[in-house]
């Protein structure tokens, strides 16, 4: 019987497009990762990962002298505590400081339920600071042992200026913001109780260095629902900063 004869110049064609196919991806991917490396990276980047049908390029490039974070400025966010022990009385102050223990312990002042009580801090603008608000958070210890009930509010407002050379401690204060947390059915004595971040609070000439005066007084008289007293121990002060080689 005649034996069927197979024919290889079909497969010999598959094989010669599929190489040629990845012989073109490869060099595509070669020339796309040296423009990428050139535009963004200062330098040429690895190529981690060659596929016939998908390039995947990794950017390997240190963060040194190649990138001047002077002339890019990479925007980020911080946050800053700062502490109860640290603020100044206001207007009708708070309880004095105390050490509220359950196993562990914490320094807190608390405030009335009943009256609106408050305090200011000093606090000195981090010298790569950008734009003219922060946004604040109050963090609070449930002192009492009757709770925040089911829908009752915990609320704060904050303001604060911007005191810079031959600027009189007396400056006037930008407008107030309000940060609250409204209770589920959760609370006890002891728990910890964050409220919200604030909107943004403009501080009127608010500049890297100089020193922020910020006032936070308990709304009981007015979005306060809450009306037993709540230990305070800080404040959060959330800005935008811009990282420099500085």
């Amino acid at each position: 019987m005649e034996r069927e004869k197979i024919s290889f110049s079909g497969l010999k064609g598959n094989i010669m497009k599929t190489f040629s196919k990845w012989i073109f991806n490869s060099f595509l991917a070669l020339v796309v990762g040296v423009l990428i490396g050139s535009l963004f990276c200062g330098g040429p980047v690895a190529l981690a990962k060659l596929t016939i049908d998908t390039v995947e390029i990794v950017a390997a490039n240190k963060l040194s002298g190649d990138l001047n974070l002077n002339t890019f400025g990479i925007p980020i966010k911080g946050v800053y505590p700062l502490f109860i022990a640290d603020a100044n009385n206001g207007a009708v102050a708070p309880d004095a400081a105390e050490i509220l223990t359950s196993t562990r312990s914490v320094e807190v002042r608390q405030f009335s339920g009943t009256a609106n009580q408050d305090v200011n801090w000093m606090w000195t603008a981090p010298f790569d600071l950008t734009g003219a608000t922060i946004s604040v958070s109050v963090i609070c210890w449930v002192a009492n042992a009757v709770a925040p009930a089911n829908g009752e509010i915990v609320a704060f407002s904050i303001s604060g200026d911007s005191i810079g050379n031959s600027d009189n401690l007396s400056a006037a204060a930008g407008g107030a913001q309000t940060s609250s947390l409204t209770a589920d059915a959760t609370y006890v004595q002891y728990d910890h109780l964050q409220t919200a971040y604030s909107s943004a609070i403009t501080i009127p000439n608010l500049l890297a260095g100089e020193s922020v005066s910020l006032a936070l007084i308990r709304l009981v008289t007015t979005t306060d629902t809450y009306t037993q007293k709540i230990g305070v121990e800080k404040i959060l002060v959330k800005i935008s900063r811009k990282l420099t080689n500085d």
